[in-house]
């Protein structure tokens, strides 16, 4: 599938523009996932790919109860198309701007009362 051309630029500017950034930021021994589950027409320039990604997004919460954790301008896990095949959809709303200095409290807190209830 070919990639977009500016996603692909500033992708490149970030990985191989700023090395010394990442290497202080990631773990090597870590698998980082991918954030642009709901984008995913963005990195491809053909988008008839899209709705075929969306629907095997769509697979992975079939059935299920899932949590979304979401800054609080997002609304993501509010009357979401991308959601409606989860059974049940419990979301915790965490800070909208550099959320994860707050990764302990939302974990603490939110996360062991959902956690405690159902999950």
């Amino acid at each position: 599938m070919p990639v977009n051309s500016e996603i692909f630029r500033i992708y490149r500017h970030l990985f191989y523009g700023s090395p010394l950034i990442l290497a202080k930021t990631l773990d090597e021994k870590y698998t980082y996932g991918d954030a642009l589950i709901t984008r995913p027409f963005m990195d491809t320039q053909n988008k008839k790919y899209s709705s075929d990604i969306f629907n095997l997004f769509k697979q992975i919460w079939n059935n299920r109860d899932i949590v979304i954790i979401e800054g609080d301008k997002t609304l993501f896990g509010v009357n979401n198309e991308l959601l409606n095949n989860a059974s049940t959809i419990k979301r915790i709303i965490a800070p909208a701007l550099n959320a994860y200095d707050y990764k302990n409290e939302i974990i603490q807190g939110d996360f062991h009362k959902i956690n405690a209830c159902k999950f």
